[in-house]
């Protein structure tokens, strides 16, 4: 039986990930099984160190950016170097590789990037972070960390400044198999009697409506343009508003169940809500409310409020069922 690993894959720390040393970070995962624990390395932070200074105290000249800042991998074995680089078929030992992503650690392959005559692309970091058996496990359960699939044009080809939105954005992409981890948001209990927003995904425009779990009643709110990234501007200046207690997005479907390409990225996008706002998200079926907000407002040319008022009050009247974006 394949053991189930998360080595290969990003974590993103969320809003309740208090430890200053990984708030807002993306980690890449290298290492992960149940009987030795888990090995990462943090890709947006710099350390001090410059490129200059590390081939100085390895005793080798540097003809690559000398003023190139290190990054800083963890708070563990922070004077080792660890080098994340695309695979080359040059012999160099590997502590990791994925296929798209590879891991080193020696002084060779250091000297040959400060030469220029190492891997097409790298990014070097001093220390790692580290966890326990069960500890990863137990910090994804409890909301601290999504997951998503690890992507070398984050690591590679972004300022370290935009690392964390981008692999933010990648949450709730398919990710590879083998893994049962949930990267979601679990509700602990019954829900509770509060606000509650509905939202009707749509690639051109996000419909949201506004409802209570006390009167189980669902109305239509506002329209926000889906195109550009100030729909989560605007999302958040409604959550500071209303103040929910939990959000239902709803996923639609052919009408015989099957999964279609919007059915991904509304469930991307559900899985981002929760990642962003800290909040439980709750899913439904939602393969007949355009043609129920259709029918109930005749005319409209613009009905993604009605379809999301349609999603919310499904979910009241089906008992607010704790179901969540499919991991």
């Amino acid at each position: 039986m394949t053991e189930k690993t998360l080595a290969g894959r990003f974590l993103v720390a969320t809003p309740s990930m208090k430890d200053p040393f990984f708030s807002k970070t993306v980690i890449l995962l290298v290492g992960h099984n149940a009987g030795t624990g888990a090995l990462g390395l943090v890709l947006n932070r710099e350390s001090s160190v410059t490129m200059e200074e590390a081939c100085r105290q390895l005793g080798f000249e540097c003809t690559a950016d000398p003023s190139a800042r290190l990054g800083w991998g963890g708070p563990v074995a922070n004077t080792r170097g660890f080098i994340v680089h695309a695979p080359a078929a040059d012999g160099e030992p590997l502590i990791f590789t994925d296929g798209e992503l590879a891991l080193g650690a020696s002084a060779n392959l250091l000297k040959a990037i400060a030469e220029g005559k190492g891997p097409a692309k790298s990014y070097i970091v001093l220390g790692c972070a580290g966890w326990e058996p069960g500890q990863l496990e137990g910090e994804i359960e409890s909301g601290a960390w999504l997951i998503a699939p690890a992507d070398n044009r984050i690591v590679f080809d972004m300022p370290v400044e935009e690392r964390y939105e981008a692999a933010l954005a990648a949450v709730g992409d398919e990710p590879p198999e083998p893994t049962d981890i949930p990267s979601v948001f679990r509700m602990p209990g019954p829900v509770p009697q509060g606000t509650v927003l509905g939202f009707d995904f749509g690639v051109k425009r996000i419909g949201v409506a506004l409802g209570n779990t006390l009167t189980a009643s669902a109305h239509a709110h506002c329209v926000i343009d889906g195109t550009t990234k100030r729909r989560w501007d605007a999302i958040e200046k409604l959550i500071g508003e209303w103040q929910p207690l939990v959000l239902v997005c709803g996923i639609p479907r052919h009408p015989d169940g099957a999964a279609h390409e919007v059915t991904v990225r509304a469930s991307r996008f559900a899985r981002q809500l929760a990642g962003r706002f800290h909040l439980p998200v709750f899913t439904v079926d939602e393969r007949y409310s355009s043609v129920e907000a259709e029918r109930d407002n005749p005319g409209a040319e613009v009905i993604d409020d009605a379809a999301a008022a349609v999603i919310l009050q499904q979910w009241f009247d089906e008992g607010c069922p704790e179901r969540h974006p499919e991991v």
